[in-house]
């Protein structure tokens, strides 16, 4: 069982089975260098925001599953999110949000008063 397992585990997949995303020989080296970038790009956030306090769970669970298993099957399963380059890109997609969300800056108190006219077209009762 030991011998068939390490085998497996090197198999290369020719296909994803999805138009336009092709196979990634080496998913887990490079899920783990997403994941850690994505660690270290979202801590430009200031602590206590929601949205990194999200990124971060999902990112560390998923690196931590990432580093448990050495088969991709595996990864697979447990993360539950797709196939390792779905993950993949998933991760590529976060990394370029987070800065985007960093200068949105998303986690600040809206203005307490509207906007002068904010409200005219809806307000207007001189009509």
């Amino acid at each position: 069982m030991f011998a068939t397992r390490a085998v497996f585990s090197k198999v290369v997949k020719n296909t994803t089975g999805l138009v336009g995303l092709d196979p990634v020989p080496e998913a887990r080296r490079v899920l783990v260098q997403l994941y850690e970038k994505t660690l270290n790009d979202v801590k430009i956030m200031p602590e206590g925001v929601p949205y990194r306090k999200a990124v971060e769970d999902i990112t560390n669970y998923r690196l931590n599953v990432v580093r448990k298993f050495e088969d991709i099957r595996d990864i697979e399963a447990e993360v539950g999110a797709g196939q390792v380059e779905e993950l993949i890109e998933q991760a590529k997609d976060e990394l370029r949000l987070i800065p985007d969300y960093a200068e949105w800056k998303e986690w600040e108190a809206p203005p307490l008063e509207p906007m002068v006219d904010q409200f005219h077209d809806v307000m207007d009762v001189d009509e």
